[in-house]
């Protein structure tokens, strides 16, 4: 599968989880899971952005290919 999948973070890898597709490479640009638009970065609150990129992480390394990467 040769494929860009453009999509909210979350719900993409959420999406090639429940497909059982594995990938070499993820590319993920902020902010995640706010679903696009304009958006203020500076809105989070205490460590709800650490706690987000944590769990986006979490989820591309379950679908990484043996030697994939992750590009941010």
């Amino acid at each position: 599968m040769n494929e860009v999948i453009k999509a909210d973070s979350l719900y993409g890898l959420d999406f090639l989880g429940s497909q059982g597709i594995k990938a070499k490479l993820i590319y993920a640009d902020p902010s995640y899971g706010v679903g696009g638009g304009n958006y203020r970065y500076d809105c989070y609150k205490d460590k709800t952005f650490g706690e987000r990129f944590y769990k986006l992480i979490e989820k591309c390394r379950e679908l990484l290919t043996e030697g994939g990467s992750i590009w941010k």
